[in-house]
């Protein structure tokens, strides 16, 4: 693990910004526009686990939350740091993190898209 340690970072990195680019399009798609924060990454988070009465629901559940928050304060870290400071056994709860969140950004999404009539016939 050692030596794969830090490219199992970078690809969590890649997974969050993956992430945050489909909260980015829902957000600014429904809401209209983005957070403007000094703490843009976690004001996005926010906005997308928080409903807007009459206009949508949670885009991300308390859950999905929780793990993102988790790996974009990781990701902070790991673009400061050298790499030879990464800590293996925190390295490892962040990948197990990493499959866990697919599953639960999945259904959170197909569950906040379902909620929306399209206009579909």
């Amino acid at each position: 693990m050692r030596k794969t340690h830090p490219t199992i970072a970078a690809i969590m990195q890649s997974i969050y910004n993956g992430y945050e680019r489909i909260l980015e399009m829902l957000v600014k798609a429904i809401d209209g526009d983005l957070p403007v924060a000094r703490d843009y990454h976690s004001a996005l988070l926010r906005r997308a686990s928080a409903g807007i009465p009459d206009v949508r629901p949670p885009l991300i559940s308390e859950k999905a939350f929780d793990i993102l928050d988790d790996i974009r304060r990781y990701r902070h870290v790991f673009r400061k740091i050298y790499h030879y400071q990464l800590k293996p056994g925190r390295v490892q709860e962040l990948a197990d993190m990493g499959i866990r969140s697919y599953g639960i950004f999945k259904d959170d999404v197909e569950r906040f898209i379902s909620g929306f009539d399209l206009g579909e016939k």
